[in-house]
């Protein structure tokens, strides 16, 4: 189990993460690789010896596998170096037909369910965090795109309100870690920053899916919704 939360938080550390680009105007948000150890951002900056390269990997062999009597992903998307280019910078994003906020994993498994007709991949699944990294890995580098879908707008707001909501035992809210500034040093705290890209080598978890506060507290939405 042990082995299993390392390998799956390098992976999404290769994924999701990006280092501050610089802008015409001051910007104080960085990434979580400033946070890491030398050691640790020289094997996120090499793909070589990034572990979740072999998430990538095992996601480019699915994407070509046909499941039991169904077709592969490649039959509708062809090569996902040029159909899933950008993709992954868009999300969360709003679907139609289930009427909710879906993220990367759950719109693939969307796609499974509805185009494959096969069972969606569980959560956190071997094959799922393949499917994603792969996606994901096209978009590497790319800027974010968050979603424009005026259906967000009362999911994030939802978000939000989770997002400041005090909880648990140390009364703490997500923002007061994420958002308020370090009284010591008036800087914003490290995680707080969100990347400006998707992949890159360095990061932090959840970032490739967002590009704002408001993409954070739309994420608590889908997960909300997911669970």
């Amino acid at each position: 189990m042990r082995f299993r939360f390392a390998s799956i938080a390098a992976m999404f550390g290769l994924l999701c993460a990006s280092s501050v680009f610089a802008q015409a105007t001051p910007d104080k948000r960085r990434s979580g690789f400033d946070t890491m150890s030398a050691r640790i951002q020289s094997m996120q900056s090499d793909d070589l010896q990034n572990p979740g390269m072999l998430w990538v990997a095992d996601g480019e062999v699915l994407w070509k596998k046909i499941f039991g009597i169904s077709f592969s992903c490649a039959h509708c998307h062809n090569d996902a170096k040029q159909s899933m280019k950008g993709v992954a910078a868009k999300y969360p994003d709003w679907d139609p037909i289930e009427n909710r906020p879906v993220d990367l994993s759950q719109r693939i498994n969307l796609c499974r369910t509805r185009h494959q007709l096969v069972l969606p991949l569980p959560p956190e699944s071997v094959e799922l965090l393949g499917l994603e990294a792969y996606v994901a890995y096209q978009s590497r580098g790319m800027p974010l795109a968050p979603s424009s879908a005026k259906e967000l707008i009362e999911p994030r707001e939802r978000g939000r309100r989770q997002y400041e909501q005090r909880i648990g035992q140390l009364n703490l809210s997500c923002g007061q870690c994420h958002d308020e500034r370090d009284d010591r040093t008036g800087d914003l705290g490290a995680a707080a920053v969100r990347p400006r890209r998707v992949g890159g080598a360095q990061g932090h978890a959840l970032d490739p899916l967002l590009g704002s506060d408001d993409e954070v507290r739309a994420l608590v939405e889908v997960g909300d919704a997911h669970g």
